[in-house]
């Protein structure tokens, strides 16, 4: 049995919920280019995805009369308010994990698609910056997810190897990016991506809670 020295996170739809946030930022901003945005093609096209690339995709599929840039700007100057408003709701049992694993001596660090900003907001408002050593984020790193570049990133400044690090993901996206980067990586999947191929993942387990139980009776915890 390994001991465990780092658990590299997910963000969005792993530790929080936000994922219907995005859906609803993103629906408003083309209700006001007069376009329907279903929430089955975000289920089908955008989870998992960087909003660079959610942006780029809308851009070309649908009528909007701006281009993806400025789609993207009003995509975060909403996300940005919406955070200062409300924040994302933690998902379940994601307080009492990150607090445990800090508490033990694991190392815990954020592997996300996502923009550095956001994630940074977002850790404050639920009060786990303290508790988080690295954020590495997909607009810091070369190639974002599918490509391992975050984890290797978190690895790196953290200072551990795969072999001794714990992902956890919660679309197959980013359990791709974590498996190139050679680390074991256990599948949460949340309702918007129940429908992907978790094949790769180490474990599927419902939530985080199930998660800590498995962690402990897998991986020697440093207490």
């Amino acid at each position: 049995m390994n001991t465990l020295n780092a658990l590299l996170l997910d963000h969005d739809g792993t530790l929080v919920n936000s994922e219907i946030v995005h859906y609803e930022i993103w629906r408003d901003i083309l209700a006001d280019n007069h376009v329907v945005f279903p929430e089955s093609w975000y289920r089908e096209h955008s989870v998992g995805v960087s909003e660079v690339t959610c942006a780029a995709m809308l851009a070309e599929a649908f009528p909007v009369s701006c281009s993806a840039e400025k789609l993207l700007q009003e995509k975060r100057r909403r996300v940005q308010a919406h955070q200062q408003q409300s924040g994302y709701p933690p998902m379940a049992g994601a307080d009492a994990f990150i607090r445990y694993f800090h508490r033990v001596g694991v190392k815990i660090a954020i592997a996300s698609g996502s923009n550095y900003e956001d994630v940074k907001r977002s850790l404050l408002r639920q009060g786990w910056s303290e508790m988080v050593s690295v954020i590495s984020t997909g607009d810091r790193v070369d190639n974002n997810k599918p490509a391992p570049d975050v984890y290797c990133r978190a690895m790196e400044e953290l200072g551990v190897s795969p072999e001794a690090s714990l992902a956890i993901e919660d679309t197959q996206t980013g359990l791709t990016a974590a498996v190139s980067a050679g680390v074991s990586c256990l599948a949460i999947p949340s309702e918007y991506s129940s429908h992907h191929d978790f094949q790769q993942a180490t474990a599927l387990l419902p939530n985080l809670l199930e998660a800590a139980e498995w962690i402990k009776s897998h991986w020697r915890i440093p207490e």
